[in-house]
């Protein structure tokens, strides 16, 4: 009976420390007079962007005053127009205008001043140009990007495809892809690369590019990822080798994600999962020529590879991992389409060690974790230097990757609930579990472990982390920013849909039917 009323005492201590933090700040808070259709706003908030295709307004971001309306039929003597988009990484962050003549069938494109709402003749498609990029490295390594730097070198590499390819690509396309370096190393390549593009934007980072794709940099070269891989030179842009293999099972109306991770590099080789028909194995490319060094005996059907690391010759294999199962679902009757996506786990839970020279098996966590059921494990596993991290649902294990040898663990503890995802921040290991985030050193010490109630979902926006709490994945409302440094929750708001934050994080805009809400997060 004692232990029962600890444990309800903990559950309660834990659960009000989420619900005892206050809301957001707000900022300012205004209504408009325009319909609440469609928004959008800058990169730092400063501007503001509302309406429907009759009238829309702009809106000063510091204060929250209307700058200008422009009404359609006042302006245009016409009913409505075609579309309007807030160009806002173009520069001088035009308002794009197309609209139908009155008794004229063809389109009509105009340029209005973001300040004023005034047509700006000097600016046409021609002259529109897109800003400089300045590049902040991400916190944690993203799935997908279009873009990367290359410190060594200083050298800036990013893809570059037509935005109308896009479309229609759920199952999966071709696209004529020119990857362009700047900085350090300047040159163009055109390349085409087979790719799929999210069927929907549920449970995906603001961070996270449309398109399936991915590009690195290392030992002086550069890899574009799609459902195959195309290696260039960092130096001149010349192609060294390509080669194709299946990554995401993709179809028009569904999408399963996460089957087969992204390619891993050493200094002389590429290390991938080809999921192909008839192929289903870990293959050694040679990083050079592309050449097939090893690939392993041949996966089942079922199996799911979710992550390949390497380090000091040792290839590791997490076996297991969480699916995005996305869908589209279109509803003849009334013409909807409904958007759906689930992060499920699937596989069954093992690490698999092998010989990077050979391919041959060194060990698994079935042999290694003899106390402890690694295979009901659903978590992450992370590589620091010679240090092997990966959790059981009861403990989290430091491991020697060439042979599974057990240097240390920590007791997971009941606040965090179910590990799911290890990371590496500030020197630490953040574990992400189904009720809240922990920290350890990398000696083994539990720095923190927060509850937030359920985690739906976690992203960076800028310096800020935020946890996506609530009751369903398909209904992400409310949320709370955590600070990884010290275990604290600085603030939540529910209620809250598709809320757009500035580039630092500190700051985000609520929209709410007519009613537009600057909050500050720290």
């Amino acid at each position: 009976m004692k232990t029962k009323k600890m444990l309800v005492a903990s559950l309660l201590f834990f659960s009000g420390i989420l619900f005892s933090q206050t809301e957001f700040k707000k900022e300012w808070e205004t209504k408009v007079d325009v319909e609440n259709k469609w928004n959008s706003c800058n990169a730092d908030l400063s501007m503001i962007i509302i309406g429907d295709l009759k009238a829309f307004s702009m809106v000063d971001g510091t204060n929250g005053k209307t700058l200008w309306t422009f009404n359609a039929k006042e302006r245009l003597g016409i009913k409505s127009v075609e579309d309007w988009t807030f160009l806002w990484a173009k520069e001088g962050d035009p308002v794009e205008v197309v609209y139908n003549k009155p008794k004229e069938d063809t389109k009509t494109t105009i340029y209005l001043d973001s300040k004023t709402g005034q047509i700006n003749s000097s600016v046409t498609e021609s002259t529109l140009k897109d800003k400089s990029n300045k590049v902040k490295k991400t916190k944690v390594k993203q799935t997908f990007a279009t873009y990367t730097v290359d410190e060594a070198t200083n050298t800036f590499v990013e893809l570059y495809f037509k935005d109308k390819f896009l479309k229609n690509s759920s199952a999966g396309n071709t696209f004529d892809v020119t990857v362009k370096a700047s900085g350090g190393n300047t040159w163009s390549t055109a390349i085409k690369a087979r790719a799929v593009t999210h069927i929907n934007r549920l449970l995906l980072s603001s961070d996270d590019p449309d398109i399936m794709m991915n590009v690195m940099v290392k030992n002086g070269k550069v890899f574009v990822i799609y459902e195959g891989i195309t290696v260039l030179d960092l130096k001149n842009g010349s192609v060294l080798w390509t080669t194709t293999f299946d990554m995401v099972d993709a179809g028009m109306t569904s999408q399963e994600i996460g089957k087969s991770p992204l390619p891993t590099v050493d200094k002389d080789a590429v290390y991938l999962c080809d999921l192909s028909k008839g192929e289903k194995a870990i293959k050694k490319l040679d990083i050079n020529t592309g050449a097939l060094l090893w690939k392993s005996e041949k996966l089942d059907n079922n199996d799911v590879v979710s992550e390949l690391l390497v380090s000091d010759n040792v290839l590791i294999a997490k076996f297991g991992g969480y699916i995005r199962k996305a869908k589209s679902v279109y509803n003849a009757n009334n013409g909807a389409t409904t958007n759906i996506a689930k992060n499920v786990y699937e596989g069954k839970s093992d690490i698999r060690a092998f010989d990077a020279a050979s391919g041959k098996q060194l060990w698994t966590a079935e042999t290694v974790f003899t106390e402890d059921k690694f295979s009901k494990s659903e978590c992450t596993i992370l590589m620091d230097g010679n240090t092997l991290v990966a959790c059981s649902p009861k403990f989290v294990y430091y491991l020697e990757p060439s042979s599974g040898k057990i240097k240390s663990k920590v007791e997971l503890g009941k606040e965090i609930g179910k590990p799911k995802y290890i990371f590496e921040y500030d020197k630490n290991y953040i574990i992400k579990g189904e009720e809240g985030i922990a920290s350890y050193s990398p000696a083994g010490v539990k720095n923190y472990a927060t509850s937030t109630n359920k985690v739906l979902f976690t992203e960076f926006k800028g310096d800020a982390y935020i946890v996506w709490t609530g009751k369903d994945e398909d209904d992400q409302n409310e949320f709370v920013r955590f600070d990884l440094a010290s275990g604290k929750i600085l603030g939540k708001l529910k209620g809250c849909y598709a809320p757009r934050f500035d580039q630092t994080g500190n700051y985000f805009i609520r929209f709410n039917e007519q009613t537009i809400t600057k909050h500050k997060t720290l």
